[in-house]
């Protein structure tokens, strides 16, 4: 191989907080490009299901946008999108109910609710979608997509048969799901594509893992635990189906399994979805160099996310793999096991999260400048 005319494929994740995903991969492009000017650099966006998926699937879906004002996860009005060409919508929950519309002040996983993400597919029905791909992650709630099914006409009753408008905290307070009005969907083919593998319930669920960043404390986060077991109950013996126990269920507060309950959805991977319809693994084959990344490296990474499905691939195309990311907080056996990746951090060198965010661009261009450096004279 000719070092300099190498073949370099980029398909990192966002730095949330700092940079998109199309803002990272250029960024690295640009400093690998003052090391190596006639490396020959491939960028795709990358989403693994939450926010920024519909901008990175636009270009290879070619759908057209359908623009509406829905709920946003405390009620107030947002404007919101989603893909629709020849029958199929693409919708991303993270439009409606997700984290990023909400500053951090105003961010309660007990008041939030999916309602948004309901009127978004009941836009698309109305235009005659007979096929749904619903993009679950970066969410702002944890009502197991309660919120959704109230906007596609479920009533959720309390133990007075008083009509409940669900949320977080409320959800131990349903006796009933009253579907008699709700949305028909046999004749639609609704798939979830998820950022997580995690179930609902327990250690490794929905309120337990994800719950805190969204703005839960340890008390709401074991109230959200045990709302979160009363609904399972309720839905699993109304719908006669165990959601709770579908890889995927836990994602983006529970809506996963509220999908497979009120959508009778199939839960797929969205960061399989997204390297399908990119042709992703080709394009691996076709490479010298793998890199991907995101802002943070954690126990969440292993779950499914976006880079850990990348670097599978790429491990099995026995593909050289670098890994940029913002901040690192895995332990170096964890890194040994799951990734056969040179790691870059912006704070490898003692610096802030703080002040890597606040420079991030900057900062990840002399990263990939310093990897491709040293990789040139290794």
């Amino acid at each position: 191989m000719a070092e300099k005319g190498m073949k370099v494929l980029i398909a990192a994740d966002k730095f949330k907080g700092s940079l998109s995903s199309e803002e990272v991969g250029q960024t690295i492009k640009n400093g690998i490009l003052k090391a190596n000017p006639k490396a020959e650099i491939v960028v795709h966006s990358m989403a693994d299901g939450g926010e920024g998926t519909l901008e990175a699937l636009e270009k290879a879906m070619a759908f057209d946008r359908v623009h509406l004002s829905v709920e946003g996860p405390l009620g107030k009005k947002v404007s919101a999108w989603y893909g629709l060409k020849s029958g199929t919508a693409y919708i991303e929950m993270a439009q409606a109910a997700g984290l990023m519309l909400l500053p951090k002040t105003k961010r309660n996983p007990m008041k939030t609710s999916t309602y948004g993400v309901g009127e978004l597919i009941r836009d698309a029905l109305t235009k005659n979608a007979k096929r749904i791909y619903l993009f679950v992650g970066g969410s702002a709630t944890n009502d197991a997509g309660a919120g959704m099914a109230c906007a596609l006409g479920y009533r959720f009753l309390d133990k007075s048969a008083q009509e409940l408008k669900p949320r977080g905290e409320n959800l131990i307070d349903v006796c009933q799901i009253d579907r008699t009005h709700a949305v028909d969907f046999k004749q639609t083919q609704i798939f979830v594509a998820t950022d997580v593998n995690n179930l609902l319930v327990g250690n490794e669920g929905a309120a337990k893992m994800y719950a805190s960043q969204k703005g839960a404390g340890p008390a709401q986060i074991e109230h959200l635990e045990r709302c979160v077991q009363h609904i399972t109950s309720v839905a699993n013996k109304t719908f006669g189906i165990q959601a709770d126990l579908l890889t995927g269920s836990g994602a983006a507060g529970g809506l996963g399994a509220g999908a497979a309950w009120f959508l009778n959805a199939q839960i797929i991977s969205g960061s399989d979805l997204l390297i399908d319809s990119l042709q992703l693994s080709e394009k691996v084959r076709n490479t010298d160099v793998l890199i991907t990344g995101e802002g943070k490296l954690d126990e969440q990474t292993l779950y499914g996310k976006v880079i850990y499905h990348m670097v599978e691939l790429a491990l099995h195309q026995q593909k050289p793999i670098v890994l940029f990311c913002g901040d690192n907080h895995l332990d170096v056996s964890t890194l040994e096991l799951e990734f056969k990746a040179d790691i870059y951090a912006l704070t490898d060198s003692g610096i802030s999260v703080d002040h890597c965010i606040q420079n991030a661009k900057e900062m990840l261009e002399q990263l990939a400048f310093k990897w491709m450096t040293e990789y040139l004279t290794s």
